[in-house]
């Protein structure tokens, strides 16, 4: 499971890097692919989490990873409302698809002793 979630990651990172330079029917189609993928990501990510982490603690960390969510979201999106004043709009979304592409490797791949451990439990 864990090598799959990598390779949605990476695959939505670049998929919505290029959207904007594609015409609007393959657009279409490259957001439907990425749109699957990440309901996918997100049903495998869940269903590791929550079958890892034990019931005790279960609510807390859905609590603080939907508040780290939510704070990310709020943050890029005032950064790159902000950036878009001064620079092309696709430029702003290819610059944080390749921020995100980073971090799954720098946080998901380098660390993918601690996080396979949580991907491929075994229920």
């Amino acid at each position: 499971m864990f090598t799959i979630a990598l390779c949605v990651y990476a695959t939505i990172s670049v998929l919505e890097a290029v959207d904007l330079y594609l015409p609007i029917n393959i657009m279409m189609i490259s957001m439907f692919i990425a749109g699957v993928l990440g309901v996918t990501s997100y049903n495998i990510r869940i269903s590791a989490t929550q079958s890892y982490v034990p019931d005790t603690v279960r609510g807390r960390l859905n609590g603080v990873f939907r508040m780290l969510c939510s704070a990310g979201t709020i943050v890029g999106q005032l950064l790159s409302g902000a950036l878009a004043e001064f620079f092309d709009l696709r430029l702003i979304v290819v610059a944080f698809s390749a921020i995100n592409l980073l971090a799954v490797v720098f946080v998901m791949y380098r660390g993918r002793g601690h996080v396979k451990k949580i991907y491929n439990v075994q229920v």
